[in-house]
């Protein structure tokens, strides 16, 4: 779990940089090329976390 917590820490950094720093390049850019993968990735971690929280509990 502390590790998906960093890890939205790590995503959400590097957003917040990029349209600090870019403005609306900076959200086109991090809407292509952070998006994307974390829109498959992080559903998929938060699913083991919830599975191994249930293994580990019963």
């Amino acid at each position: 779990m502390v590790l998906l917590f960093l890890k939205g820490i790590v995503i959400g950094f590097t957003v917040g940089f990029l349209v600090n720093q870019l403005s609306w390049k900076g959200f086109l850019l991090s809407i292509t090329s952070v998006a994307p993968q974390n829109l498959l990735i992080v559903p998929a971690y938060l699913l083991i976390v919830a599975s191994s929280m249930i293994f580990v509990f019963m």
